[in-house]
């Protein structure tokens, strides 16, 4: 159980600066470029997820356009497939919350731990959803 903890911990770690890297333009006192305590990743992982679940929902909102533009000539088409596309979006987002707790099962639940290897988890498949978006229309 140890090793899943440092195991967990490193790659939090290197995931956290990775990100925070990329998100230079959110000003902050709170530094994730260096991670130093466990309390100090929990806490950039909190964070590298509500940037995650933004970029997200940006990505769905610009389906949503892509999907407007596509369906112009049919326009009630277009809405049927937008609501498709909510409801699948909806779907998803529930897969996406029971597999990541499914996937931190070993970590103690309720744990800070926990919650950052779900979060961890969230980040990981928003990602890949984010990608998957892209690819529609």
């Amino acid at each position: 159980m140890r090793l899943l903890y440092i195991a967990l911990f490193a790659c939090l770690a290197s995931a956290c600066q990775a990100q925070t890297a990329q998100n230079t333009d959110v000003k902050d006192e709170f530094d994730c470029t260096v991670i130093s305590s466990s309390a100090q990743l929990d806490e950039c992982v909190r964070r590298e997820l509500k940037v995650s679940n933004t970029l997200l929902s940006q990505e769905f909102d610009k389906l949503d356009i892509r999907v407007k533009n596509a369906y112009k000539a049919d326009p009630k088409l277009g809405k049927e497939l937008i609501k498709k596309a909510h409801d699948a979006q909806e779907a998803w987002i529930a897969f996406r919350d029971l597999s990541c707790i499914m996937e931190s099962f070993e970590v103690e639940e309720g744990s800070p731990a926990h919650v950052t290897a779900v979060n961890d988890c969230s980040i990981r498949m928003n990602g890949l959803r984010i990608e998957d978006l892209k690819k529609l229309l």
